[in-house]
């Protein structure tokens, strides 16, 4: 298993930091010509652009992201032009470089290297995974990943035969027992209007509408997978 917390670029003069790997990503929205036109006069109408324009003259307020004219910024979100509405997302790469880098160097050290990322992301629908994971997995597989485990948005999702290595992008819940945990913290109370005096079940019960609504109103979460690849000769023959 990959392992290491070099994409946190700790300092020698700082203090230390959790040895996490994240990665990051960006989501692009592209829409067509009337869309397009019409966010970059909101943009402008509301003030936007004027501080934009004021951001860039001092650096040290924060970057801003450079704009094209086919592709432009809007309230925190990427637009880019097209002839057709879509949603798409792209990895970090510097992100992705440094977690590759330990790819290799497992690759190095051992004779079977899995990976293992929690992703809830989407694009544009929930199933598919999204295209900065599918591209993430991938690589992966290029530099030595024999086999890529996805969990995270609690559903299965698709499975990818790569160059002959499996990839799962969600292999759902091995086990999900929200409704019997002991403790919650009381932000979790507070964001369903209870107060001290009621109990865990009382904020389960809240939380889905007495078993109506969120997780028990769709049985997909409730499927899930055990995967087993079978390997002979290195060569993955069936999963």
């Amino acid at each position: 298993f990959v392992e290491a917390g070099a994409a946190t670029h700790q300092r020698p003069d700082h203090r230390g930091r959790a040895g996490i790997n994240p990665l990051r990503h960006k989501v692009i929205y592209t829409i067509d010509d009337t869309a397009f036109e019409q966010i970059r006069r909101i943009s402008a109408g509301i003030g936007l652009e004027d501080i934009k324009a004021f951001q860039r003259r001092w650096v040290a307020l924060g970057s801003v992201a450079a704009e094209t004219e086919s592709e432009i910024e809007f309230l925190g979100k990427r637009f880019r032009l097209g002839k057709e509405f879509d949603v798409t997302s792209v990895p970090d790469e510097r992100d992705m470089g440094e977690i590759l880098k330990w790819v290799r160097e497992a690759r190095r050290q051992a004779d079977w290297v899995l990976m293992s990322i929690h992703c809830h992301e989407e694009d544009r629908y929930p199933e598919p995974p999204p295209a900065f994971l599918e591209t993430f997995a991938r690589r992966c597989v290029d530099e030595g990943v024999d086999a890529f485990l996805g969990h995270g948005p609690h559903f299965t999702r698709g499975v990818e035969i790569c160059n002959g290595k499996p990839i799962f992008y969600g292999l759902g819940n091995f086990v999900f027992q929200n409704e019997t945990y002991k403790w919650a913290p009381h932000d979790t109370y507070e964001a369903h209007g209870l107060g001290y005096d009621e109990t865990t079940a009382d904020a389960w019960d809240a939380r889905t509408l007495k078993g109506t609504t969120s997780f028990y109103s769709d049985p997909k979460y409730w499927h899930g997978l055990v995967a087993q690849p079978i390997f002979e000769g290195w060569q993955l023959k069936k999963v």
